[in-house]
């Protein structure tokens, strides 16, 4: 892990970015934050049994984690899935309501080839106290567009083939729909209705 941050602070150096990596206990780390300047948090949130442990599910901690991130900044959390009806899939609509009413408005990234994880991304306001979710074909756009400029040897935009806004109806429930789309567009609940949607349903 240590190797992979060293290449991406490089490469974030190398045009211009900057990466501060800092080693310890996210929760206590976080907690001692007083307000920082951070764009995008990623939490990699489940344990050896596919649990997310109990300090990072709780709103303290996912609060903190809002008041860290600069406006606009967002909370990525990677998480263990399961179908529908499991404890493992309820798991996972817990904490996207919870990311909601912490953080803000949630995006849901289904993991290309790796169908036991699913990405929750959680974005806070902007300056003027917008909340904004970007469509499916903005943001495969500025996926490539990162690509290119840090001279990634893959597409980021091929991992957002399956990308979803999480509508929950002010924490009521929880939906995955697509980017853009009504309340009323199909619910996914499988893979094939993440494959029809992709079908049917482009920007």
């Amino acid at each position: 892990a240590v190797t992979e941050l060293r290449e991406i602070r490089e490469m974030t150096e190398s045009v211009g970015g900057s990466v501060r990596v800092a080693l310890g206990d996210a929760e206590e780390f976080l907690l001692a934050q007083q307000g920082t300047d951070t764009g995008c948090i990623f939490l990699d949130a489940y344990d050896g049994a596919g649990k997310i442990p109990e300090h990072l599910a709780g709103s303290e901690f996912l609060e903190a984690c809002h008041r860290a991130l600069r406006p606009g900044g967002v909370v990525v959390a990677n998480l263990f899935n399961g179908p529908e009806t499991t404890k493992e899939r309820q798991a996972v609509m817990d904490f996207a309501l919870k990311m909601e009413q912490a953080i803000g408005p949630v995006y849901s990234i289904k993991v290309v080839e790796q169908q036991t994880n699913v990405i929750l991304v959680a974005c806070a306001p902007n300056k003027y106290g917008e909340a904004v979710r970007q469509t499916r074909s903005k943001l495969n756009e500025a996926a490539g567009r990162i690509s290119r400029t840090l001279g990634f040897e893959f597409d980021a935009a091929s991992y957002l083939q399956v990308v979803f806004w999480v509508d929950t109806k002010k924490g009521t429930t929880f939906k995955e729909v697509h980017p853009g789309r009504p309340w009323g567009w199909p619910h996914v609940t499988s893979a094939v209705d993440y494959a029809y949607i992709n079908q049917v349903a482009q920007d």
